[in-house]
């Protein structure tokens, strides 16, 4: 996809990498705790109508058999590896679990983790 917005979106995306920063360095609670909650919901409507106004799809409806192997393991990878990157795999989640998937979803996409060889918690309830 080739933005139209890429002015807005590079500086909303610099916002997001600010509020990221702001979790890591030691401010107090209540300064992050506001920053975030001041500045998140905005910057995520605001993405979301840059996303559906020039794809005209919901970015969080990504079809589970969309979701590649390779993804998932480049996800993790990120997840593990690169501290500052952290975000990107927690996003990932965060995303899947605010589309509020039917349990059969929910399932589908756990029994495909582990058909990949990843190892699920004991709370992921696909033992």
């Amino acid at each position: 996809m080739k933005t139209k917005n890429v002015l807005r979106v590079g500086q909303l995306a610099n916002t997001l990498d600010n509020l990221v920063h702001a979790q890591i360095i030691e401010l107090p609670e209540r300064i992050r705790t506001n920053c975030i909650q001041e500045a998140i919901p905005n910057l995520v409507a605001e993405l979301r109508s840059i996303f559906v106004a020039e794809t005209g799809e919901n970015p969080w409806a990504k079809p589970i058999e969309d979701i590649s192997q390779q993804h998932l393991g480049e996800l993790s990878q990120t997840f593990i590896g690169r501290g500052n990157q952290f975000a990107d795999f927690y996003t990932f989640w965060l995303n899947f679990l605010y589309s509020e998937p039917e349990p059969d979803t929910m399932s589908k996409l756990l029994l495909q983790v582990k058909q990949w060889g990843y190892v699920l918690d004991d709370d992921s309830a696909i033992g």
